[in-house]
């Protein structure tokens, strides 16, 4: 790996302890353009997702009580968690005949749409359908990597708009997809030696994430918006313009 792959964790790190998301949601189609392999991918991104959703709950430790509530938790482990294993096997068995970089440049660009389009009127039908939400973004989440996009904007929707408390949830939710995902990597490929400059990724992100908690004050759900959905934007045309050739 040459030295911009280290600034792009550092970057994507930055933006997700700031945001919520980034490290997934714009390094999965950006590696993917880099002809790295979906399973390279997970094993670079993955390990720096948990450590910086790790740092952020660390930082954010004090605001648990009245984020982390038993209904959030109850939703998570029992609908949205194990439809992540579902979509994380169901890709491993059938990603041959699936054009991957297609599947998840749409389905970025179906994330930005709604993140754009979707408004807080929606409410009453996003309550009244946790569960049905939960597993829907799970499945999306193993199939792609990139459900975190989705879990973002309904987590926003359903918090009215509360960015601490979203970006507790989001941070909760990251850490035990990319856990999940993980074991199910190594236990399906042995894949344990797969990346050398592991320790050296670690530390990148966590001066990332050290770094984004310090500015995450200074920034508004308004400017994240426009970054983080031009960024993922640009780079899902490019990956579906590039598994089209």
């Amino acid at each position: 790996m040459n030295i911009s792959y280290f600034i792009l964790i550092f970057i994507l790190s930055l933006f997700q302890s700031i945001f919520g998301i980034g490290l997934l949601a714009l390094g999965t189609p950006l590696l993917l353009l880099n002809n790295f392999s979906f399973e390279q991918t997970l094993s670079i991104l993955l390990p720096c997702s948990m450590l910086v959703s790790i740092i952020t709950l660390f930082f954010a430790r004090g605001k648990f009580k009245e984020s982390l509530d038993y209904e959030f938790i109850k939703n998570f482990f029992i609908f949205c968690l194990p439809s992540v294993m579902l979509g994380f096997l169901f890709i491993f068995l059938f990603q041959l005949h699936i054009n991957l970089k297609l599947m998840i440049g749409f389905l970025i660009l179906i994330s930005v749409i709604l993140s754009l389009s979707i408004s807080n009127k929606i409410f009453p039908i996003i309550n009244s359908n946790k569960k049905i939400i939960n597993f829907i973004i799970g499945f999306i989440h193993g199939i792609s990597n990139v459900g975190g996009a989705f879990l973002s904007n309904y987590l926003l929707i359903l918090n009215k708009n509360e960015k601490i408390k979203t970006r507790i949830q989001i941070a909760f939710a990251y850490f035990f997809f990319g856990f999940t995902q993980y074991f199910f990597l190594q236990f399906l490929l042995n894949n344990f030696k797969n990346l050398n400059n592991i320790y050296t990724l670690l530390l990148i992100a966590t001066l990332g994430v050290i770094a984004g908690n310090g500015m995450q004050k200074y920034f508004k759900n308004i400017i994240f918006k426009y970054i983080i959905n031009g960024s993922i934007t640009i780079s899902a045309l490019f990956l579906i313009f590039k598994s089209l050739n």
